[in-house]
């Protein structure tokens, strides 16, 4: 078996790396048994004080006078011949070692990239991108593959505009350019220019360099930016169509979920059968014999109207909340795809109806108010202002998350207190003060006459009650009631003039 036929059967047998690899270890193998056998032969010549014929050279008899010389030179070159030979070795030594762990060095280097490709796709996986299909489909109809994909991205998905703004690409691109070479006008660009003004651009070799570069690149910039363009648009017209060709089947009624996003599809027939039945429901709902709308509307802005004369109501919100062209209320329903036969949730869209407006004028007003808490811990609110324990009427409930780490972490409370000798903060576990009544009561020894109080309102709803005390704060406006970040709490000072507006006091 000759070298040929040996390659091709480790070729057919083991593949083309193990092949490779062999070949190269043979041929290491025999050079370095040649180097071997070079380095034998030089050092036997030097020992026995031989000179080898590739060492010599012609010299003519007119310089035999200087024959040690010349011998001399002759050693000279067969030391360093043997020390060549030497670092060849080594060399060799060097590639036959890599041989014997070039696939050692393979499984580590495949190692290392499959963990680089696997620290790759992580970094490149979106984790808040879910695995579940947010298209949830109980309907007969089996969706294609462009519904789906039209679908899965919700129904509050807007498809932006493919256009190229070229006004705005080359405003940014004149600004980049002047930003990194200069002006290439007298002028600046915001100062007046006649309309028929010439304007005369003064470049340097240098900006005239550039700008043909940036040109350049703007124009294969436009060129992509409108493939993709096209692009986009071809996508977004067909997922338009898919859209309008399952928006005109009648057969199915498609929602979102009752929580959370998604996608929900469901036979018409089904939906309209399970919203009758919330509807038909005597006690939730009741039919009318005639639309009570147009009265009520003409009823909301005579009081509108009264209230503006009044001087409650600003022009600008008696037509914000004044009503035109309203409708009556309309009811639909979501499913519930987390509970067993997929029931409905029904919903009462009032946009459109007579008091939409009215209520949107109203939100607006009251925003700010529910940004503070309402009066739902009225007994520890008066604990915290130092009430005693046994007048207190309303059942304790239980405490919010701040008032438990109140409770927990009051040891740690800090006291700032005046000091006649450090104006430093100092730690006082037995004298804590957590309102601005306390700090009232502890900077003026001023007692607070807690038997003779009284409720004002016991209103179970927690905005009505909020709005209500925010209006008691506002007519009486109590100098005590700076309190921060917590619940207001209206109590007034010993000897103030109470007004007669307060006359359906709960005692």
């Amino acid at each position: 078996m000759n070298h040929i036929n040996y390659s091709q059967f480790i070729w057919q047998h083991y593949g083309p790396l193990i092949s490779k690899n062999v070949w190269y270890w043979g041929k290491s193998l025999i050079k370095l048994n040649k180097i071997k056998h070079d380095l034998s032969f030089l050092k036997t010549c030097k020992k026995e004080k031989l000179i080898p014929k590739f060492v010599r050279f012609h010299v003519t008899p007119t310089h035999a006078i200087y024959k040690k010389a010349i011998r001399q030179c002759y050693q000279q070159i067969l030391t360093d011949e043997i020390k060549y030979k030497k670092r060849q070795l080594t060399k060799e030594y060097h590639i036959s070692n890599n041989l014997h762990n070039s696939k050692k060095w393979n499984v580590t280097h495949n190692r290392k990239l499959e963990s680089l490709r696997t620290e790759y796709n992580r970094t490149q996986e979106d984790p808040h991108i879910s695995s579940i299909d947010p298209i949830k489909n109980y309907s007969k109809r089996k969706l294609t593959t462009k519904e789906h994909s039209a679908l899965v991205n919700g129904l509050d998905y807007v498809y932006h505009n493919p256009s190229f703004n070229e006004k705005d690409f080359i405003s940014n691109v004149e600004t980049f350019f002047v930003t990194l070479l200069g002006r290439c006008t007298d002028k600046y660009d915001w100062e007046e220019k006649e309309l028929d003004e010439n304007i005369t651009y003064n470049l340097t070799p240098e900006q005239l360099q550039y700008a043909a570069k940036l040109r350049s690149i703007s124009d294969r910039f436009k060129r992509n930016a409108a493939k993709e363009c096209n692009l986009k648009t071809k996508i977004h017209k067909e997922s338009k169509l898919v859209l309008r060709e399952l928006a005109q089947d009648k057969s199915i009624y498609i929602t979102r979920p009752d929580k959370g996003k998604g996608i929900v599809i469901l036979d018409h027939d089904e939906y309209v059968n399970k919203m009758l039945e919330i509807l038909n429901d005597p006690l939730t709902f009741k039919t009318l014999d005639h639309d009570p709308t147009i009265k009520k509307e003409n009823k909301l802005r005579g009081t509108l109207l009264k209230m503006k004369k009044r001087g409650f109501l600003s022009e600008a919100e008696y037509k914000q909340a004044f009503p035109v062209g309203s409708h009556c209320a309309r009811i639909y329903g979501l499913p519930k795809i987390h509970k067993s036969g997929i029931p409905l949730r029904p919903v009462m869209s009032t946009i459109g109806s007579y008091n939409y407006r009215l209520a949107k004028l109203l939100a607006n007003k009251l925003q700010p108010l529910r940004k503070r808490k309402t009066v739902r811990q009225a007994c520890r609110r008066l604990k915290e202002h130092g009430a005693p324990t046994n007048i207190t009427t309303i059942e304790p409930s239980q405490n919010l998350r701040r008032s438990a780490r109140i409770a927990e972490n009051k040891k740690f409370q800090i006291y700032y207190g005046e000091s006649d000798t450090s104006d430093y903060e100092e730690v006082n576990p037995e004298k804590t003060i957590t309102s601005a009544i306390q700090r009232h009561i502890t900077s003026t020894n001023h007692k607070m006459d807690w038997i003779n109080w009284s409720i004002l309102d016991r209103d179970n709803h927690p905005y009505r009650l909020l709005v209500k005390e925010s209006l008691a704060i506002t007519e009486n406006s109590p100098s005590l009631n700076r309190t921060t970040r917590s619940i207001p709490l209206v109590v007034y000072p010993e000897g103030s003039t109470k007004r007669t507006t307060y006359n359906k006091i709960v005692s």
